[in-house]
């Protein structure tokens, strides 16, 4: 059935068939059974690589210098063995040092970030576009119960039935 979705509705719903699923049966061990829903996975997958590959490349950035500049920040992260998450650095390195030198990085590559920064507000701003592609759907009924709230959300382009549907559906 052709859709009428945003570009980033239709980067969700190829991340979660592509990526999300995937890891999900790999962890588990798990297989899916139902074959409608298998096959809608590939058949949309295939069917929305050609966008995927399109949006990948419309967000490498096209500043000249800036992969410098993300390389150079990179190493720095390295070299400070600094993880982003638990905002630690090295034993015996001090967080200063590190702040020190990235903000003489960004001094120096000020130009190219600003650019960057633009260049993700109109990549945010293309992916608000609404785009008509092909997706082959499946009943609600046929979506594996593993499927959790957040990877629903990004299936329902899949889905046959309406919202309100699906609320009869699940009240039974």
């Amino acid at each position: 059935m052709l859709k009428n979705l945003k570009k980033v509705e239709v980067a969700r719903l190829f991340d979660c068939l592509a990526n999300n699923i995937p890891s999900y049966l790999i962890a588990t061990g798990k297989a899916i059974e139902n074959k409608k829903f298998n096959f809608a996975i590939h058949y949309n997958i295939e069917n929305l690589k050609p966008f995927h590959t399109a949006s990948m490349e419309a967000h490498k950035s096209q500043i000249r210098g800036f992969n410098d500049f993300d390389l150079k920040r990179k190493q720095l992260f390295n070299k400070y063995e600094y993880n982003p998450i638990k905002k630690t650095i090295k034993d015996g390195l001090k967080t200063e040092d590190l702040e020190k030198e990235l903000l003489i990085l960004n001094e120096e590559y000020k130009p190219e970030i600003e650019a960057r920064s633009k260049e993700l507000k109109d990549f945010e701003e293309m992916m608000q576009e609404m785009i008509s592609v092909e997706i082959c759907q499946v009943s609600f009924n046929d979506i594996p119960d593993f499927v959790d709230s957040i990877a629903l959300q990004d299936l329902m382009p899949m889905v046959k039935e309406s919202r309100e549907e699906i609320l009869k559906i699940i009240e039974g």
